[in-house]
């Protein structure tokens, strides 16, 4: 009976430490700053399943990365995926430890909507891998018969609300040194 007991404190306590091990996940706010290697990096893009209606031809497949962009590169990834016309802003978040985020806003389409779409980006920044997870905000309004007469005006609203809830994620990958 007594080895029944402490075999099941013992449990009990390998449960607890595994528990609390689990909970205690890394927080990439905690961690000491590292910046991106210099070298070739792949690049990928998952989330929905609309990406690939939205190919990006200035998006590249891979970039080589210098020292001197390494800072910049975890804002890069989604400002060159998600920056639509050369008037959008970005606004980065001061970074802490090696967690990132930041904003980008661009104008509606005005023979769509009057107001602004963002594209709010977070992310976690390493020496050989860095990812970044946008969402979008409309911050728009839509024009009366804006989706033609082929849509009606509640479907693209509820299309819009749709994107909304969608989210990408960008991640780099050093795959070696650069040619």
């Amino acid at each position: 009976m007594k080895n029944s007991t402490s075999a099941r404190l013992l449990c009990g306590a390998l449960l607890l430490v595994a528990a609390q091990a689990c909970s205690e996940m890394s927080d990439p706010a905690n961690e000491t700053p590292v910046e991106p290697e210099p070298g070739l990096y792949k690049i990928t893009v998952s989330g929905a399943g609309l990406l690939k209606h939205a190919k990006n031809d200035k998006a590249p497949e891979t970039f080589c990365l210098t020292e001197i962009q390494s800072a910049a590169f975890p804002h890069l990834l989604a400002e060159n995926y998600y920056k639509l016309h050369y008037a959008c802003t970005n606004a980065r978040a001061p970074r802490v430890g090696n967690a990132i985020g930041g904003e980008i806003s661009c104008a509606a389409d005005p023979k769509m909507a009057s107001g602004v779409n963002r594209f709010i980006y977070d992310g976690v920044v390493g020496r050989e891998k860095t990812s970044v997870e946008v969402r979008m905000n409309m911050d728009a309004e839509l024009n009366p018969g804006a989706g033609g007469a082929e849509v009606s005006d509640a479907q693209m609203k509820m299309a819009m609300k749709a994107m909304e809830r969608m989210r990408f994620v960008i991640e780099a990958v050093r795959t070696g040194d650069c040619d």
